[in-house]
């Protein structure tokens, strides 16, 4: 009965403690029973900002252009590396039914974008270049991974490349095409100059290549990792100049464009898609030193992506939980402010949308695991509705599994916490979360580095002049009979 008791009360306590008046819930709840005993505290947090350095780059989006940091007066450059999904049962017409035999009319490459950052008019350049291998699904890629180095990139004169001048709106186009329900944004790379394989065979188009290699042996292009290693490895789009803008790319898509004969000749293509089953590898270059300096400002502390700042908090785990041993806490929030952005500046990097809080010992693993927050110890949290905070909900777990893994005794705690420095801090990270439908209700599928322009200065620091980060707990108890 006891047991029956404490869980009702405790579900009260949980969603009592989403308001932020707590002085009387001691009093109201154990006056009418005299089983629990209810208090609370609050503690300040110490919390720095650190730089980044780099990041896994495991994203749905690639990210392509050359913009300049408001906050810094850093540039952030970024390129991708994009592969194509294949669906299974991926078929081209019966070969009798080609028009012109195995031959490509035309092949393109189309990055499809909605949002953007900067500019849409300013002029940019980009190249796209064949990959000579795949970028490994197994593999672990940082945001500082250049395929050219490394040896991803297909260089030569008749290898699929293309250099493309273009802004984010196409002004080739008419203002009634681009606001139709059936256009999108989208930088389009044409591959129709003469191509030579990696065999040495030479073909019109690269167009044409694919078609060829599918009317060959369709075994390579039964699922993604057999076209990426017998086929088409990908693409690595670099930014060559230009500066101002930066495009979100939701998909990137190649076209073969052919001609079948049925009583009359009539065109029609095939599409490969890069999506979310395959890899897309965004490359970020940044000014670390500028980065750094940000880094040092005490007056506040930082979150800033892509690749750029972190918010360390370093948890009062030992004052928490000192003389509350064998206390349950039923609730730890922890409530981020942000400051207000600078209204004069043009293009102003908006907050992130979702930051996790995981431990600096762990966050390493997190990432190349591909794990997702469990709220235990590690969480997310969005940004407030007016874009004024970040809230933890209840960090109270991670705090006592903190506690438990310190030596009871004195003197070996001691030596344990110099051999493990870290052992309370908690990085706060910007992230992409993204969540499956199933049935009626969303569920948490992964979370990835955010690779997108984002910034938010948030109250904290070991200099500032508006106030502490705290941490407020709710401890219960069993009154002793």
């Amino acid at each position: 009965m006891r047991k029956i008791l404490f869980a009702a009360i405790t579900l009260l306590l949980a969603l009592a403690s989403c308001d932020d008046n707590t002085d009387t819930l001691g009093s109201s709840l154990t006056n009418t029973e005299d089983l629990i005993q209810v208090s609370d505290n609050v503690f300040d947090i110490v919390s720095k900002t650190v730089a980044a350095d780099s990041v896994i780059s495991r994203n749905t989006l690639g990210y392509l252009g050359l913009v300049k940091d408001p906050e810094t007066g850093a540039y952030v450059k970024s390129d991708f590396v994009t592969q194509f999904h294949i669906s299974e049962g991926y078929a081209f017409p019966p070969e009798d039914t080609l028009a012109r035999g195995i031959t490509a009319d035309s092949c393109d490459v189309r990055l499809f974008f909605e949002n953007f950052y900067g500019d849409s008019l300013a002029s940019m350049k980009a190249t796209l270049y064949e990959l000579r291998k795949p970028v490994e699904e197994n593999a672990v890629f940082y945001n500082n991974f250049d395929p050219e180095a490394q040896g991803f990139v297909r260089i030569g004169t008749a290898t699929a490349q293309c250099t493309k001048a273009y802004s984010l709106v196409n002004k080739n186009l008419s203002d009634s095409l681009r606001h139709s329900s059936s256009y999108t944004n989208n930088i389009l790379f044409n591959l129709n100059r003469t191509y030579i394989s990696a065999e040495g065979k030479e073909y019109n188009n690269y167009g044409t290549y694919i078609m060829d290699r599918y009317y060959a042996n369709p075994e390579d292009f039964k699922n993604s990792y057999t076209f990426a290693h017998n086929v088409c490895p990908g693409f690595y789009i670099k930014l060559e100049n230009g500066i101002g803008s930066m495009a979100y790319i939701r998909s990137s898509q190649m076209n073969v464009y052919y001609t079948i004969h049925d009583s009359i000749d009539k065109p029609s293509y095939n599409s490969f898609a890069g999506t979310e089953e395959v890899r897309q590898v965004t490359r970020i270059i940044t000014d670390n030193n500028r980065i750094q300096q940000l880094a040092q400002d005490n007056t506040c502390t930082y979150v800033k992506s892509p690749a750029g700042l972190f918010t360390e908090l370093t948890l009062p785990v030992e004052e928490i939980c000192k003389g509350h041993e064998n206390d349950s806490i039923i609730s730890a929030q922890v409530v981020l402010k942000c400051f207000n952005k600078d209204n004069d500046v043009k293009y102003v990097f908006s907050a992130p949308q979702t930051l996790l809080m995981v431990q600096n010992v762990k966050m390493k693993e997190f990432f190349e695991e591909s794990k997702i927050a469990d709220y235990r110890t590690s969480y997310i949290a969005q940004i407030a509705s007016d874009g004024g905070s970040y809230t933890f909900g209840n960090i109270g777990h991670l705090i006592r599994t903190m506690y438990d893994a310190m030596p009871h005794d004195d003197a070996a705690r001691e030596e344990w916490k110099r051999n493990n420095p870290e052992w309370n801090k908690v990085l706060l990270i910007p992230v992409k979360a993204d969540y499956t439908s199933l049935q009626s209700s969303t569920v948490l599928s992964s979370v990835s580095h955010d690779m997108s322009l984002t910034s938010v200065r948030l109250v904290g620091g070991s200099e500032s002049r508006n106030g502490n980060v705290t941490v407020s707990v709710i401890y219960s108890k069993f009154n002793k009979e």
